[in-house]
Formats: structure tokens, C-alpha cells, sequence
């Protein structure tokens, strides 16, 4: 499956804060309000966004995908989409308006932006895939119970 480049989603975070799209959605938390405007970088927004923000919290709990709670996962769902051929990049902006609730003009403007953007054209010519992440497997890492022991 293939994966977004750290250029794409810093791409993505720039338009978020430029069209104003977690505005509300940072307002109504105090304390991430307040980690954000100490943020250094564009990085550094998005994990304060994942550890601080309480109604992501509450999605974590409750099993709801981030992209139904922040613009950013949802923009960036759209865009897997697209990478690994289950969308079709002319339906992107049709995506971004009905996931986002924004008039179409906007997501159109910001589909542009983002498809037309070198990293992205990089992403999708090149090979960026969860399995060259080098991530080890858990398997071998998980403790054993008595139970599996004895088995």
C-alpha cells in the first residue's frame, strides 16, 4: 500500500492553517490551543494535534476514524485514496467537500494545490510503501502468557 510522503503532509498542514480548516476544531480545546501557538514547525502540529487534542482522544476511545475528526486525516485519506487507486484524483475535490463540509470552490482549490504540488507528483511516481517503513514486527515482541507457554 502505498504511503504519503513527510512533504505531502507538511503540505497538507500549511493549507489547513492557510484556508482556516481546524480552526474551529482548535478553539473549542484550550490546552491544544495553547501547545499549538508554541509549535515550532509544521511536524510539530501535528503530533500536538494527536496528543493533546481531547476530542481525538475520545475518537481513539471510541474506535472513530481521525479523518471523520480532523481536516488533515481526512485530506490525507483522500490522497491514499488516490496513491493506491481507489479514488480517482477528478473525484478528489468531490471528496474534500462532502468530508470536510466546505463549498466546493474550496475544495477544489485545494485539491489543485495539493495534486498539482511536486511532492505529490513525486508520491505518486515513486514506490513509498507501509513496508518499506522498516517497522520490526511486533510478533516476536509481544510477552507470552502462561497459557501460550504451556502450549
Amino acid at each position: 500500500m502505498k504511503i504519503i510522503s513527510i512533504e505531502t503532509k507538511q503540505l497538507i498542514e500549511k493549507i489547513i492553517i492557510d484556508c482556516g480548516l481546524e480552526d474551529e476544531f482548535i478553539k473549542k480545546d484550550l490546552i491544544l490551543k495553547e501547545k499549538l501557538e508554541n509549535a515550532k514547525d509544521l511536524e510539530d502540529r501535528i503530533a500536538l494535534k494527536i496528543f493533546f487534542s481531547k476530542e481525538i482522544q475520545a475518537a481513539f476511545n471510541n474506535k472513530k476514524p481521525l479523518s471523520d475528526v480532523l481536516a488533515s486525516f481526512a485530506i490525507s485519506e483522500g490522497l491514499r485514496k488516490i496513491l493506491n487507486k481507489k479514488l480517482d484524483s477528478t473525484q478528489f475535490p468531490i471528496f474534500l467537500q462532502n468530508k470536510l463540509k466546505i463549498n466546493f470552490e474550496l475544495a477544489n482549490k485545494i485539491s489543485d494545490k495539493i495534486l498539482n504540488s511536486e511532492s505529490f507528483k513525486k508520491d505518486l511516481m515513486g514506490d513509498n510503501n507501509e513496508e518499506d517503513l522498516n517497522i520490526p514486527s511486533l510478533q516476536n515482541k509481544i510477552p507470552r502468557g502462561i497459557g501460550q507457554e504451556l502450549i
